[in-house]
């Protein structure tokens, strides 16, 4: 490819040689897109499509100590950090956190989402980071103060690079059951949320996975690709966001005022 980058999506791939490649060498640490720049930058393609593949066990200290008795060997996991420290999900620029009850105790589980931004939010990006949330708010029971509240916490964190951050509180919680991250070019899942950490370190047992959109993706059928399904539930996420919006079935939304990446028609 030869052209400008200019007016790129979120998952966008560019793949360049030089001369034409030499003003872009750093944007996949400063934009969060997955460029190649040289030939042997063609590796990344290849590491995203075998290596970035991440299960993982969220165990409670019972059953760590049940284990334990058993002599059976386990992975020892107290926070996000600690599962995304194995694979590094870049390039990245913007996240959609998929958890109906997120924010249900969440006195009790703010250290499980706020280390989940500083595992998740790279260093050093020149565009801001951004981050949507959705949750379903079927009984009424979030209220927006509260939201804005874990809107201005999520700043006073100062991550590694300027964020705009919001929270959907919608009326579909049968479309989100399925707890997921989304990110540029990676999926994570937690079969039990992404709240199942709390002060009191792990309080539930879970099971998930980290895994590029092109892992395997060229040992199964295109149609079940993780590639396809992280667009499928991409397509489900703009349906809440603009079909209900629409149509008066939207609870609210708080946060900065921005038109996050990965939801872009």
């Amino acid at each position: 490819m030869d052209s400008e980058i200019k007016n790129f999506r979120a998952d966008d791939i560019y793949l360049m040689t030089p001369p034409a490649s030499r003003p872009y060498v750093d944007y996949k640490h400063k934009m969060g897109l997955l460029v190649t720049t040289s030939l042997t930058d063609m590796q990344m393609i290849d590491d995203l499509c075998y290596t970035h593949y991440r299960p993982y066990n969220l165990l409670t200290e019972a059953q760590k100590l049940r284990l334990q008795q058993h002599g059976e060997e386990y992975e020892d996991i107290s926070s996000w950090k600690d599962v995304l420290d194995t694979t590094q999900v870049i390039p990245i620029n913007a996240a959609i956190i998929i958890d109906n009850y997120i924010f249900h105790a969440f006195d009790r589980r703010k250290p499980s989402l706020y280390s989940l931004m500083k595992a998740l939010v790279p260093k050093g990006l020149s565009i801001p980071f951004h981050l949507t949330i959705f949750v379903n708010n079927g009984k009424n029971d979030l209220k927006k103060e509260k939201m804005e509240q874990v809107i201005k916490e999520i700043h006073e964190l100062k991550l590694g690079s300027e964020i705009k951050v919001s929270i959907v509180a919608h009326m579909s919680g049968e479309i989100t059951h399925d707890r997921k991250i989304l990110t540029n070019y990676h999926l994570i899942t937690s079969g039990h949320g992404f709240g199942v950490i709390d002060n009191r370190g792990v309080h539930e047992n879970a099971q998930g996975e980290v895994k590029s959109t092109f892992h395997n993706i060229n040992l199964i059928p295109s149609y079940t690709s993780d590639k396809h399904i992280h667009s499928q539930v991409l397509d489900w996420m703009k349906e809440i966001y603009f079909h209900e919006k629409g149509y008066g079935l939207y609870a609210f939304e708080v946060g900065d005022d921005f038109d996050n990446r990965l939801l872009s028609e």
